[in-house]
């Protein structure tokens, strides 16, 4: 591990809540902090999931998700997408360092995914097993 990553990292362990942004910028701005190998990968905590139905034609559709970190060091990771018939399922994971003492800032995060154009039918979106049902008309 490189001296700034080691650096950042023990910085995020020791910060107080209004750290926790700051730390967040330095990780998405230098992404190869935490690589998979280097940290342990978890499905993520989720909140809330909302369906948003746009009033266009074809008829487009989003789940924006609400999700909670932790700690200040585990951030977004991967959101993975599956559809079997009129079901899409959407995981969702966080990464952090692993052997790293983190503090404990719970923090919201919002992803919002648009799922595409939809026709006419009842469907069905899980993520990480919060369901929710929407029709299109």
């Amino acid at each position: 591990m490189k001296i700034t990553q080691i650096c950042i990292l023990c910085i995020a362990s020791v910060c107080l809540v209004g750290c926790a942004e700051v730390i967040d910028d330095i990780i998405v701005s230098n992404p190869d902090i935490l690589l998979p190998n280097d940290g342990i990968i978890e499905d993520a905590h989720i909140q809330s999931v909302e369906i948003r139905i746009a009033e266009s034609f074809p008829v487009q559709v989003f789940v924006e998700v609400i999700g909670v970190a932790p700690d200040a060091c585990t951030i977004p990771h991967e959101t993975h997408e599956t559809r079997d018939g009129n079901t899409i399922t959407i995981q969702m994971t966080t990464i952090r360092p692993k052997d790293v003492a983190c503090a404990t800032v719970i923090t919201e995060y919002q992803e919002v995914i648009p799922l595409g154009r939809f026709s006419t039918g009842d469907y069905r979106v899980v993520v990480n097993g919060v369901v929710r049902e929407f029709h299109v008309d």
